[in-house]
Order: C-alpha cells, then structure tokens, then sequence
C-alpha cells in the first residue's frame, strides 16, 4: 500500500510537470502540418465517413442517424486505443528521462492518457455538430458524460501502466496490444448496435470492460438518456481495480527499468 500511495504522491508533486508534457504532446501532435490543430477533427471525421458509407450505405444497417451513433462510440474508442498504442512504449521512448534520477517513470504514461482524453474532449464539438444537423436533442444527459470520462480515465490509465511496464522486458507486447485492439474494436458495440447481436453471443461483449463506457456514451449523445448508473457504479469499481493492479505492478517493475531500456 506504501508504494501505491507514493505513486499517487509522486504524480501530485510532479502535477506541474505533467501538465507542461500534455501541452507539449498536443502541441507537438501536428507541429509542422498545414492544418494543424484541426486534424483533431480532420482524422475522426474522414474515419466516420468510410464507416458510414461501409454499414449505412452499403450494408445498410437501418441504425437511424448512424453517423452520430457512430460518433458517440468511435471518439472514446480513439482515446482508449491511442493512449494504450502510444502509452505501451512510453517508457522505452523516453529512456532518456527515465535514467534521470529524480524523474519519476510514471508520469510517461499519464502522460499519453491526458493528451489523448484531451484530444477526445476537443473533438466533442464535431459530434455536437452532427446532433445540431440532425437535429437531435441535446439536454441534461449530456452532463452525465463528466463521470464517464472519468471512469474511463481510471481504466485507461491501469492498463497503459500495465502495457507500460510490461513491455519494457518483453517488446513484443507492442504487437499484441496492436492485434488485441484490432480483435477489441469489433468486440464493442461502437459499428453495430447491442441489440443487433445474438443473445448467446452476449456475453462476449459484456467481457469487454468497453462496452458499458461505450454504451453509456451512446445513451448520452443519442439517445438523450442517463446512462445506466447500476452498470457505470459496477465499472467503476472494475476501473479503480484495474488502476490499482496496473499501479502495483508498475511500481513492482520500475526499479529495474535503467537496466533494460
């Protein structure tokens, strides 16, 4: 329990630090390019269309206002998959900090969590936009998004700890977690709607620890509802103990770190 309440400590003492690396990251996100800050748009945007013209156009899947259906899954999908593809190699990519004495290894990882929450946040307005178009609702539910993305936060940033500190002894998680996340994107109700799937199938998707953010997403901006708080209140206490076992085990292998990277 010490350890884990240093990590906390040692993230609070070192706030300022991380906040000046989330303002780098999203700075440095699209330095050099033309359209710069708007890719943050650009990208999930282009994305949506393909899927749109894949499953409404082609496919047809008879979900009725697909794309912001789509929208309010695909943009947390993006925060999650991205923090983990860039948190897995966080502390190999920074070796230069992590052999600094006084630097502390965890902050590499919250790091790449922060940056992709906030680029999810600041794509937010593009859904908005959607929903204006649509004309579709947007009342007290969207509120409930706040506890969300904190839940999601707390989950993301277990596993990019676990994915972080693990893959400083074994490379090859970087290509597992690549696969997984390709399996896990079709394994959460982000393209197709739950109900659409076999109930005998069910469980599978209920396994995946997205599905419950997602869909609390997908109650919010289109359904105009609460999420179910039952279903959000059971992941949180999944979240918070993912958070803690991704803690300990960072704690466990961070010692050894110079040593291998």
């Amino acid at each position: 329990m010490n350890r884990i309440a240093g990590h906390f400590k040692e993230l609070y003492r070192y706030r300022t630090l991380i906040n000046a690396l989330v303002v780098r990251g999203l700075k440095a996100r699209y330095r050099g390019s033309v359209l710069g800050f708007f890719w943050t748009f650009i990208n999930p945007f282009l994305l949506m269309l393909v899927y749109v013209f894949v499953f409404k156009v082609l496919m047809n899947n008879g979900i009725k206002n697909y794309s912001v259906f789509l929208f309010a899954g695909l943009l947390p999908w993006t925060w999650f998959s991205t923090a983990l593809t860039d948190g897995v190699n966080s502390i190999v990519s920074g070796s230069n900090l992590i052999t600094k004495v006084l630097f502390p290894p965890q902050v590499l990882p919250t790091v790449s969590v922060l940056v992709n929450m906030m680029n999810y946040i600041f794509s937010l307005p593009l859904l908005f936009l959607f929903m204006i178009i649509l004309h579709m609702k947007i009342g007290l539910p969207v509120l409930a998004i706040i506890p969300v993305i904190i839940v999601q936060m707390i989950m993301t940033q277990g596993f990019v700890l676990i994915a972080a500190s693990v893959n400083v002894y074994f490379r090859d998680l970087q290509q597992i977690v690549s696969n997984f996340l390709l399996l896990g994107f079709f394994v959460t109700p982000i393209i197709y709607q739950l109900s659409q799937v076999p109930h005998r199938y069910m469980f599978i998707l209920y396994l995946n620890p997205l599905t419950v953010l997602i869909r609390s997403y997908q109650w919010i901006f289109y359904s105009n509802t609460e999420p179910d708080w039952l279903h959000l209140l059971v992941m949180s206490g999944v979240s918070l103990g993912v958070l803690l076992i991704g803690v300990y085990i960072f704690e466990k292998l961070k010692e050894a770190f110079p040593e291998f990277i």
